[in-house]
């Protein structure tokens, strides 16, 4: 059982892969999506047949990409697990059942800079005409150092009162 990929029609290569996909248990098709796809899914089918093609050898280029043949239905569900369905409110409240990630979240603080407390980083940044597009993301390296300098003022964080 041989075939000529490259002188052989889409149609003949299309009845050659299903009349021998069956071996397997690879779905039939009605049709390829292009010639490159039709050559490439004969091809894998012969090597899984271990059967040869007509076609001489051709040479291999070093640092080539392999062409693997096309997963099944049943290999690609195989490797799919599948998670709970869970609303994303569900899956925030369920978070909240950590107590590291509950106490991180219910931790608030003032701002401290240049000796003078400000409810927020946004509070300091509006006070202090500081540029408000960047307060966010100083904001964040904030909270994971402590402390940190901006255009020339020293920011570090306060707990605030009643906690």
């Amino acid at each position: 059982m041989t075939i000529n990929i490259t002188k052989s029609t889409t149609k003949e290569l299309l009845d050659f892969y299903n009349s021998h996909v069956d071996q397997f248990g690879w779905d039939s098709v009605k049709r390829f999506s292009d010639r490159v796809s039709a050559e490439r899914r004969v091809k894998a089918l012969l090597d899984n047949l271990g059967a040869t093609t007509d076609e001489p050898k051709k040479k291999v280029r070093r640092n080539a990409k392999t062409v693997e043949s096309k997963p099944t239905r049943e290999t690609i569900a195989a490797t799919k697990t599948k998670a709970p369905n869970k609303t994303l409110s569900e899956a925030i409240a369920e978070s909240w059942k950590d107590p590291v990630v509950a106490a991180a979240r219910k931790a608030h603080h003032n701002v401290l800079v240049d000796g003078v407390t400000y409810r927020s980083v946004l509070d300091a940044f509006n006070q202090l005409s500081l540029p408000i597009s960047k307060h966010v993301r100083f904001r964040k390296m904030l909270k994971s150092e402590g402390a940190a300098n901006f255009d020339g003022h020293h920011f570090s964080l306060v707990e605030k009162d009643g906690q």
